[in-house]
């Protein structure tokens, strides 16, 4: 996976820009309203985080976002793809430090995960290692926010379809998921769907909260939390 995506180092964005021209709507447009969601979710769970993980942070497009919705001190961004990391640490901003997974080895020091589109990417065979990296990154009672493409959609499925790099993507419905999850140890606190309408239905966007736990949406984002441990 790593040099499929050394080549989209650069161009990363306007790939996905393009893949997302039928919707109306550009990667900044999601990557906003995702994070809105975790701000929101954050906050309803009491939670302050410090220190995120970005897993599969690609060439870094979303840290400066993350860190300031969510007020950071710090965003650890890893990544297998090389190049995306060298492209990611040369537009970093203040408090965002970027490696691959092999450079920086996990030590429980984040309070919070965030990972989008990337386990799709991730063979079925190593998935379980990847999470046990996330797992293993995160404190006691750290929250994991795990966003996948939707293969229940069509409109998903037909934009994976003409988008160059995920033409041998392997797409997770949202029961694998959760099933992935809780076999890696997280307690699944939420499971809900996001991106229902396109830019020309946006009249009925208002709708999309109320719509969440409909299984038709563009997007699913299942949040799962790294037990305490007792005593």
């Amino acid at each position: 996976m790593g040099s499929q995506f050394d080549q989209y180092a650069k161009n990363y964005n306007q790939v996905v820009d393009s893949a997302l021209s039928a919707t109306g709507e550009g990667k900044d447009y999601f990557a906003s309203a995702r994070v809105r969601w975790v701000s929101e979710h954050l906050k309803r769970l009491g939670g302050s985080p410090k220190v995120l993980l970005d897993y599969g942070c690609g060439n870094g497009a979303d840290a400066e976002l993350l860190i300031s919705t969510l007020k950071l001190e710090s965003l650890i961004g890893v990544d297998v793809s090389e190049k995306s990391i060298e492209e990611a640490r040369r537009t970093a901003p203040a408090g965002a430090v970027f490696a691959t997974p092999f450079e920086r080895l996990p030590r429980e020091e984040a309070d919070i995960a965030y990972c989008c589109g990337v386990f799709h990417h991730i063979v079925p065979e190593e998935r379980s290692a990847a999470l046990d990296y996330v797992w293993r990154s995160l404190k006691s009672g750290g929250v994991f926010t795990f966003f996948e493409h939707n293969p229940w959609n069509p409109g998903t499925r037909h934009i994976m379809a003409n988008c160059e790099f995920d033409q041998d993507a392997i797409t997770i419905s949202p029961i694998e998921a959760v099933r992935l999850l809780r076999s890696a140890g997280f307690e699944i606190i939420g499971r809900e769907f996001l991106f229902f309408f396109p830019r020309w239905l946006g009249i009925f966007r208002p709708l999309e909260p109320a719509l969440a736990k409909v299984p038709l949406g563009g997007q699913y984002v299942v949040m799962a939390r790294k037990a305490r441990k007792s005593g």
